[in-house]
Formats: structure tokens, C-alpha cells, sequence
């Protein structure tokens, strides 16, 4: 699940068990496991079509790689290269537009997502 509007990080129980009731329904192996945990309803859904990749502010040594609207696959291998440079301190071979960085989802540019 991916959510719009997101509010809290709080896990829906309820949502949960319609995504299980739709992936039963398209896996009937599936009818009867075990719920490990709930996860419904706590991943925000990005303000921007474009990747997010490079390290994630305010988080030492964690690093992002998301998928991009509709260029994930695509895409995959360039993403692969530029989070592997981010990670080691070296330039990319081929560096990812600007607007893919952290620095560009998140902050000022966050605001003007919607507009």
C-alpha cells in the first residue's frame, strides 16, 4: 500500500487484511498463514514521480533507492551504480538527474511538490 494522505505511521490492521483478502484471492495458497506484522497504511506515498536515491538526511550510513514512476525497471542498473558511488564517496560514471537526490524530495522542494 502506498498512501496520499499520510498522517502517522500507525499500521492498519483493516487494510491490512484487505490487501491479504486481494492477494488470497489471487494466490489461494495464501488462505490461512500467519500475519507476521501489520503494514498497511504506514508508507507514504511519494510527492514526486522521480527516484529517490542517495543517502537519507539526518541518518548516518543510510542509504535510499526507491522506485521511480513507471522507469524503476528501466532504470535499474544506473541506480544501482550512482547509490554504490553515494556509498563509497566516488562520482557516479553516470550521474542521476538532480531531481532523483534526497535533497529534492524532502525540505523546501517538498512544498512545491503539489503545486
Amino acid at each position: 500500500t502506498s498512501d496520499k494522505v499520510f498522517k502517522d505511521n500507525t499500521p492498519s490492521p483493516q487494510r491490512s487484511r484487505e490487501l491479504l483478502a486481494r492477494a488470497t484471492a489471487f494466490c489461494p495458497l495464501l488462505s490461512g498463514r500467519a500475519v507476521l506484522s501489520d503494514w498497511a497504511g504506514i508508507r507514504p506515498r511519494c510527492h514526486k514521480r522521480d527516484p529517490l536515491v542517495g543517502p537519507l538526511p539526518g541518518f548516518q550510513n543510510v542509504f535510499t533507492a526507491t522506485g521511480g514512476y513507471k522507469i524503476s525497471f528501466g532504470i535499474a542498473h544506473l541506480v544501482a551504480e550512482a547509490l554504490v558511488a553515494d556509498m563509497t564517496g566516488k562520482s557516479a560514471e553516470h550521474p542521476l538527474p538532480e531531481t532523483f537526490r534526497p535533497e529534492h524530495h524532502f525540505g523546501v522542494n517538498r512544498l512545491d511538490a503539489d503545486r
